[in-house]
């Protein structure tokens, strides 16, 4: 359609620990995988503040997908105690 271009919406949210579960059902969420997406650590978040917490695979787990048009990736960072921050990338 003429008009329309690619959208990236980028979200960065604190949920408490006891939620993930509910977050990924109700996102429909496949099978996570450890670490943080190779491309993550160089390109998203940059000058953040945020972005220290993807340079290392421990303590994160991700979830990829991908139809060619559209997809989105979502990575999940344990911050201890009680609390976990999850990074969103969706392209539509």
């Amino acid at each position: 359609m003429a008009g329309l271009s690619d959208q990236t919406v980028e979200v960065v949210a604190e949920l408490p620990r006891a939620d993930l579960d509910s977050f990924k059902a109700k996102s429909h969420l496949g099978r996570f995988q450890a670490g943080v997406p190779s491309d993550w650590k160089s390109q998203y978040w940059q000058g953040s503040g945020v972005a220290d917490w993807l340079q290392d695979d421990a303590g994160n787990e991700h979830y990829s997908e991908w139809d060619g048009k559209t997809g989105r990736q979502v990575v999940m960072h344990d911050l201890g105690g009680d609390k976990s921050m999850v990074f969103s990338r969706g392209l539509c």
